[in-house]
C-alpha cells in the first residue's frame, strides 16, 4: 500500500493538468466506460464507448500514420472529456489493462 500511495503522491506533484480534476474524485457510484485505439495499415482510430449512456459515446480519425499509441490514449481523452461534462455524477477513473496487465511500481496481486 506504501508504493501506491507513494505513486499517486509523486503522481501529484506533476505539473498541473486538467485531467487530475477527475482521476483524484472519490467515485460515489460505479459507472463503465470502455475505450479503445486502432490502427489497420496506416488509418488510426479512437473510441469511448459509455454502456449507460450509448449518446455520450465518441470516435474520431486520427491522423494517418499515428501509432496505435496515440489513437489509445485518445480515446482515454474522449472518455476524459465526456465523464467531466457527466456534471450530476461524481467521477472516478480507474484504468485496467486486463489480467495480463500489471504496474510497474506495485506489487504482484498474490
Amino acid at each position: 500500500m506504501k508504493l501506491a500511495f507513494n505513486y499517486v503522491l509523486k503522481l501529484k506533484s506533476l505539473p498541473r493538468n486538467p485531467c487530475y480534476d477527475v482521476v483524484f474524485e472519490t467515485p460515489l457510484s460505479d459507472s463503465a466506460v470502455f475505450t479503445d485505439g486502432s490502427k489497420l495499415e496506416e488509418k488510426v482510430a479512437a473510441a469511448a464507448y459509455f454502456p449507460e449512456h450509448p449518446d455520450r459515446s465518441k470516435a474520431t480519425r486520427l491522423r494517418d500514420g499515428a501509432s496505435v499509441f496515440s489513437a489509445e490514449l485518445e480515446g482515454i481523452a474522449l472518455a476524459l472529456t465526456e465523464i467531466r461534462k457527466l456534471s450530476k455524477y461524481h467521477k472516478h477513473v480507474q484504468a485496467s489493462g486486463g489480467p495480463h496487465m500489471a504496474h510497474p511500481e506495485l506489487p504482484p496481486e498474490k
